[in-house]
């Protein structure tokens, strides 16, 4: 086996440096679920939910992409994050 030499400024990255480091980005970040709030195509009020994962698992994956307001409507339901109502208000579609 070749032996490598050591270049002049090359470190070596620990696995507890790399812990360190992703503490460190994740510092300031909450993991709560943020309430979601399921409206039909008329802007009436249907549901809330806990989470965005509880309701994409009664329906499907499109509801994070509504949450996020990447689309209109997931399952011909809008949704929206309940601390973000007041930003992005419930549209009548039909």
């Amino acid at each position: 086996m070749a032996h490598r030499a050591k270049k002049k400024n090359q470190t070596y990255v620990t696995p507890e440096h790399i812990k360190k480091i992703i503490s460190e980005k994740s510092k300031g970040r909450s993991h709560k679920p943020r309430p979601v709030l399921q409206f039909d195509l008329y802007g009436t009020f249907t549901q809330e939910w806990p989470s965005c994962n509880s309701a994409r698992r009664a329906f499907g994956g499109c509801v994070f992409d509504a949450c996020q307001m990447q689309i209109k409507t997931c399952y011909s339901y809008q949704w929206r994050y309940k601390d973000e109502l007041d930003l992005y208000p419930v549209l009548k579609i039909i």
